[in-house]
């Protein structure tokens, strides 16, 4: 993986939007043959176990549905910027990823929410942007721990997830946010196609959001910086 450097990218119109586009158009159609058979299965009378696996499977399939029809809005609005927005707590976000993990993944994750991160969004899509950003920590941390941290300053709310990895080289710091890249390392020794990332990035920019990876002493550390909203419970 990884060396950090102190170059930013969430704000990089590089990253390729048509990509996300093209890829979005990929998955819809066969998301949604996967979610017709599914629904049509589902009518039929099934033993128990496997009604509440057909459920299971339909509620995935349909969230990835949505995931995909609001990335292609991301990809192929000029702004990137979304229309709706809801308050969203960042912290319930993370307790929420964190509590979806396999158990072994869970132990390994610390996580230190000094505020509910309060902010104005679209739910799904942060939702992703965290699941992502923890998910790529745990991938490259070789075994090692995550931490999770949530924290405000004067004007930011600030998401920082922290691996014990072996870091990124400042050669592929940026980069690392460009749809389908791999580094060296990744390609190696790690399964993936180089989408997390470049999602996390994406998503945050929609969000007048900020990432970028800090220099860190051990392993890599990834913060995301949202503007910070006004209100007794922010």
């Amino acid at each position: 993986m990884r060396r950090p450097s102190k170059r930013k990218t969430s704000s990089r119109r590089t990253s390729s939007p048509v990509c996300a586009v093209n890829a979005a158009h990929e998955l819809r159609t066969p998301l949604t043959t996967l979610r017709v058979e599914l629904e049509l299965q589902a009518e039929t009378p099934q033993p128990a176990e496997t009604a509440q696996a057909l459920e299971r499977m339909l509620r995935t399939v349909t969230s990835l549905g949505v995931l995909v029809e609001r990335l292609m809005v991301l990809a192929e609005g000029t702004q990137g910027e979304l229309a709706l927005f809801e308050p969203v707590s960042l912290s319930d976000l993370v307790e929420d990823v964190v509590r979806a993990l396999p158990e072994d993944e869970q132990r390994r994750v610390d996580v230190d929410a000094g505020t509910r991160g309060l902010i104005p969004g679209d739910g799904h899509l942060l939702r992703q942007l965290v699941d992502n950003a923890v998910e790529n920590a745990l991938k490259f941390s070789n075994g090692g721990r995550v931490h999770v941290s949530l924290q405000q300053t004067g004007d930011a709310t600030l998401l920082d997830v922290r691996d014990e990895g072996p870091g990124i080289a400042p050669e592929d710091s940026m980069r690392v946010f460009e749809p389908f890249y791999r580094t060296p390392s990744a390609r190696a020794g790690k399964q993936g196609h180089g989408i997390g990332l470049s999602l996390v990035a994406l998503v945050a920019r929609a969000h007048r959001a900020h990432a970028e990876f800090l220099p860190s002493a051990r392993g890599a550390h990834l913060r995301l910086s949202f503007p910070r909203a006004t209100g007794p419970d922010c």
